[in-house]
């Protein structure tokens, strides 16, 4: 014996068609306000990111350039041939925020990083050049930084 259910079909009327199709409209509408505002924000952060990247391309190259040539790109004077040692391992973030690094005294390392693994063959020091003025400005800004704090 079989239940056959039937459901029956509510008549609508004219004037709830409209509206249910004007509420789906709203939602829609609002729905895709919101997504082309976030696309917006996705655009603008996508811009930023790439004037960001394009800004550290050009620090990258001017530094490379200026290690190639021995002139500071920041303050524009020969710089020091100096030995360094070669710290091995896992780098610990530095208590110099990488902006300030890159843009006030980006020679004026004390050391160079040798990676995360150590050979018994690997290297301890390390040639490198240092600006003198670079140097000043770190000691400088790390001073005014511990006076801040």
């Amino acid at each position: 014996m079989s239940h056959s259910t039937q459901v029956a079909e509510r008549p609508v009327r004219p004037e709830q068609s409209s509206s249910r199709m004007n509420k789906s409209l709203i939602f829609f509408a609002m729905l895709l306000a919101q997504l082309l505002g976030l696309s917006a924000i996705a655009e603008e952060q996508t811009a930023e990111s790439k004037a960001e990247w394009e800004a550290r391309r050009k620090r990258g190259e001017a530094w490379e350039e200026a290690n190639k040539t021995g002139i500071c790109e920041v303050h524009h004077i020969e710089m020091e041939g100096q030995v360094v040692p070669i710290i091995y391992g896992l780098p610990q973030g530095g208590d110099i925020p990488q902006e300030a690094r890159w843009t006030l005294f980006p020679h004026a390392e004390q050391s160079v990083s040798g990676g995360c693994v150590v050979l018994s063959e690997a290297p301890t020091t390390a040639q490198i050049k240092v600006c003198p003025q670079c140097v000043e400005a770190k000691t400088k800004w790390r001073a005014k930084q511990t006076v801040t704090k």
